[in-house]
């Protein structure tokens, strides 16, 4: 689950099932310093098991990440297929295999976390 400038559901109905228990999917939170959505989003990523959160100096807007960042969110989305272990997520993502971009519209997995950082 990725969040940018996320928050929390607000009904009572919906909340106290939603949040009853941390919710046990991998999330990565981006929160931004000047955001007016810093709290909620902060909130948001507390109800998570194990949130990874990723902080940057904007405010209410998709970051453009740093290079510890970048590096970060590519660590953190390597981890999840290493935990799915997709055998063949290798060929879809070694950009040297032409075919399986051609077959697949795949791109290596550094390409797509730069084309998010820029």
């Amino acid at each position: 689950m990725i969040s940018v400038s996320g928050s929390k559901f607000r009904h009572p109905s919906i909340c106290h099932i939603a949040y009853k228990d941390p919710i046990k999917v991998k999330s990565v939170h981006f929160v931004g310093d000047k955001d007016w959505l810093k709290i909620p989003s902060e909130e948001l990523a507390a109800a998570f098991d194990d949130p990874f959160i990723i902080r940057h100096p904007q405010g209410h807007t998709v970051p453009r990440l740093d290079d510890t960042s970048v590096k970060q969110l590519s660590e953190w989305s390597s981890n999840i297929l290493d935990d799915l272990k997709i055998t063949d997520v290798p060929k879809v993502l070694d950009p040297e295999n032409s075919s399986a971009k051609e077959n697949t519209g795949a791109e290596p997995a550094e390409k797509l976390v730069e084309q998010v950082a820029a």
